[in-house]
């Protein structure tokens, strides 16, 4: 596997679509920065405590283009065939994908924080609370988050493996984030809509230590469930 996780790793660093991704949410952080300062009365502590409680849901909307970014290319050159004639096993392959799609989170994630923070202690006036548990509680909060972006980024290889067809997949995965709520409501079971890894941003940005760590387990236990979904699909899919 890990032959196949660096050759992934290779083909995706080398193409442009994830530097003009990383360079565009980059570039929407400094441009937050800059509306901050205009602003005059937020400070550094202000503009994280907003980023953290009204930004750090988007996210999941970005993860599908991570699943893409991994997948099309293999999709259109047919090279999965390859892989998997030349010995690779279906489960180490599909297994990389997954691996490769957090290490390009991970490297989003980098990009988009460092510029967002450092242009906000280099744009924003410090004030008293802005101070080493204010840093601890963003960064821990994010750590937490990080298992809701995780999950997702099975959800969104699920349904790729599935439909074959990054565009489908990607309205696919939007329809079961954001309205799978609704289909609950129908169903008479709207409770269950409280273990949607959408529902799981606020608990972990605003909530107590208990809310958190149950989000985490949510978060946690729809990675296990997709994985092991997306193992079974992959291994029983035709692969062209």
């Amino acid at each position: 596997m890990p032959k196949l996780l660096h050759a992934d790793l290779y083909r995706c660093f080398h193409r442009l679509y994830l530097y003009l991704l990383a360079g565009v949410l980059a570039g929407i952080c400094l441009l937050l920065n800059f509306q901050f300062r205009q602003n005059g009365n937020i400070a550094v502590e202000d503009a994280w405590m907003i980023a953290l409680n009204q930004l750090f849901g988007y996210p999941l909307l970005i993860i599908p283009m991570l699943s893409d970014i991994v997948y099309s290319e293999e999709w259109r050159e047919h090279t999965l065939k390859n892989t998997i004639a030349y010995g690779a096993g279906r489960g180490a392959v599909y297994f990389s994908k997954i691996v490769t799609c957090v290490f390009l989170g991970l490297f989003l994630a980098a990009a988009v924080l460092g510029v967002f923070c450092l242009s906000s202690l280099l744009l924003l006036p410090r004030g008293a609370g802005f101070n080493a548990g204010l840093v601890g509680f963003f960064f821990g909060r994010f750590a937490a988050l990080c298992s809701v972006y995780i999950g997702s980024i099975t959800v969104a290889a699920f349904f790729t493996i599935f439909l074959h067809r990054g565009a489908l997949a990607t309205f696919v995965y939007y329809a079961a984030m954001y309205l799978s709520r609704y289909l609950f409501v129908l169903l008479h079971i709207p409770q269950a809509a409280g273990y949607l890894l959408e529902s799981q941003i606020q608990p972990i940005v605003s909530g107590s230590p208990d809310a958190v760590w149950q989000a985490v387990f949510i978060g946690a236990g729809t990675f296990a469930v997709f994985l092991a979904g997306g193992t079974v699909l992959f291994r029983r899919s035709d692969v062209d």
